[in-house]
């Protein structure tokens, strides 16, 4: 085919259902895939200009992907192992980026692990090391005026981890108050100890 050449619509169309139903064979498309490898490749040395990228990107976003692609996709994709020094590529140019608003999976500086609610709070100084603190143990040092020594326990007295109410919040010196407590058969009916 000379270069620069384009077949009509009309042409178009009989190839298309001329193919219609065919399949390439597995050789078929290993010598297509090595005939545009490397420099080969149309766009080999080339890159995207920005207005093109922003064009692809808006062009994309909402879609959703049928399950059969997905599936499609998990095939293709098992066994697969990505490099160490991929690893090390993505790292270096991703850092920064995805902090904080800018993370896809931030939720309002919220989350939830084992029943207990975190808010991000970095200024604080006893954030765990992905800058949240536990909303029931911030609650009782508002209640207190004063930050809460990390031996002390806040107890959740009707035992919903959620329910960070002042009313709901008891005061423990130490974990091994607090596991004495949970361990008695007959347990007395706390009351907080924060208002």
């Amino acid at each position: 085919m000379v270069k620069g050449f384009k077949h009509s619509d009309e042409t178009k169309e009989k190839l298309r259902k001329a193919n219609l139903g065919k399949k390439h064979t597995e050789a078929t498309k290993r010598k297509m895939s090595e005939a545009r490898r490397g420099e080969r490749h149309p766009m080999f040395g080339k890159k995207f200009s920005e207005e093109h990228i922003r064009n692809l990107s808006n062009a994309l976003k909402g879609r959703k992907l049928s399950k059969e692609h997905i599936k499609n996709v998990s095939i293709a994709l098992k066994g697969h192992k990505v490099s160490d020094e991929t690893k090390r590529k993505i790292s270096i140019a991703n850092k920064g980026k995805y902090i904080g608003v800018e993370n896809p999976r931030w939720r309002d500086g919220k989350y939830k692990n084992n029943g207990y609610r975190y808010f991000r709070m970095p200024e604080h100084p006893f954030i765990n090391i992905k800058g949240y603190i536990a909303e029931h143990r911030y609650m009782a040092e508002c209640l207190l005026g004063r930050f809460l020594e990390k031996i002390e326990v806040i107890h959740h007295i009707d035992e919903n981890k959620e329910n960070n109410l002042p009313e709901n919040l008891y005061l423990f010196s130490s974990e091994s108050g607090h596991r004495r407590h949970h361990n008695l058969k007959n347990k007395l009916q706390l009351t907080s100890n924060l208002i």
